[in-house]
């Protein structure tokens, strides 16, 4: 696959139902898997994790029972075929899987949006032959609710995550859960200048764990925030100030580091109103610079619903982050959160 970029569509191909496909980089591109919605799947939300030249992802819906599946994709010269590893029954086995799989070891992990014991989303490990088993449950409470579109990630062994909802204050939480399902919260947002709803994953910086809330803030639009790597104190680096004041709102992608910046989306905001491109700088500089705006022709079709994908940079310690060292952002929706929150 060396050269080839592999990903998915949420909608469209033959079926309507979305697709995996590969581009090269010079930028041929051609569907390699239309869903057809019944029991092989139907809209993969997220993207795809490679395994040893075998490519696993999840849809949304679909599957046997209609409550999403985890498949595979394996492609030899030219023919690629999928076959579905597990199809998700809903109730306490959970639903929607609609965040992208984290390799560990050779297996794979994940969450539902949906399912489990109370119906509030779990956590699942899945293995490459297909076997399925759910790690944890969210009871909705201060444990966390809705861990929505976030993938996970590995940092020594232990995997971290964030959850929408739920909390102590019912505005998210991140966690941390070990690969045998002991699930720990390490931080319940409160709602206010703190942040509220995460909605994406963490971004692992040299133990530093940096992410997005889609509200709250200064002024409730929304902010990127790190939870340092020593008892876990949540500080925000930065508060979204929406389109009056020239800058981006409602963050819902994950960051991205590349050479100690960190680049990401929001869904609103900018000259269109129709969201930007943000670059945050770790090293403390003050200024602010926005990087582009989304053209409203762009916005009258389908939203990025993606952070993005670059590959894995080294970079230094962090020193002297300031909560005003900021660059503003474009985006995503989100409809079956909104409609089962408390969402804006």
């Amino acid at each position: 696959m060396s050269g080839t970029l592999y990903g998915t569509t949420q909608f469209g191909g033959v079926f309507g139902n979305g697709t995996v496909y590969k581009i090269s980089t010079s930028g041929a591109e051609i569907a390699v898997y239309s869903f057809a919605g019944g029991g092989d799947g139907a809209n993969p939300y997220a993207g795809l994790t490679n395994v040893a030249g075998t490519l696993y992802g999840t849809t949304d819906f679909g599957g046997a029972s209609g409550s999403g599946a985890v498949y595979k994709i394996v492609c030899k010269i030219t023919v690629c075929t999928d076959s579905v590893l597990h199809s998700f029954a809903g109730g306490s086995d959970g639903a929607h899987p609609s965040a992208e799989l984290i390799n560990v070891a050779g297996t794979l992990y994940g969450t539902t949006e949906e399912g489990g014991t109370g119906n509030n989303g779990t956590i699942y490990k899945i293995a490459t032959s297909g076997a399925e088993t759910v790690l944890y449950s969210f009871a909705g409470g201060t444990d966390g609710a809705d861990p929505a579109f976030g993938c996970l990630i590995n940092l020594r062994g232990t995997l971290y995550g964030m959850t929408y909802a739920g909390g102590t204050s019912n505005d998210g939480t991140i966690y941390k859960v070990t690969t045998s399902g002991v699930h720990t919260v390490l931080y319940s947002f409160a709602g206010g200048i703190d942040g509220a709803n995460p909605y994406t994953g963490l971004t692992n910086v040299n133990g530093t764990l940096f992410g997005t809330t889609y509200q709250g803030g200064t002024g409730g639009f929304g902010t990127i925030f790190a939870l340092a790597n020593k008892s876990f104190p949540e500080f925000v680096l930065y508060s979204f100030k929406g389109r009056a004041a020239g800058d981006g709102a409602y963050p819902l992608a994950g960051l991205t580091n590349v050479g100690g910046t960190l680049y990401g989306t929001t869904e609103e905001g900018g000259d269109a109103a129709w969201g930007t491109v943000f670059a945050l700088s770790l090293g403390g500089a003050d200024a602010e610079r926005i990087i582009g705006h989304a053209p409203p022709v762009l916005a009258r079709g389908s939203r990025d619903q993606s952070s993005f994908v670059l590959p894995p940079l080294t970079i230094a310690e962090l020193h002297g982050q300031d909560q005003n060292s900021v660059v503003s952002p474009l985006q995503r929706s989100f409809d079956r959160i909104r409609r089962r929150t408390k969402l804006r």
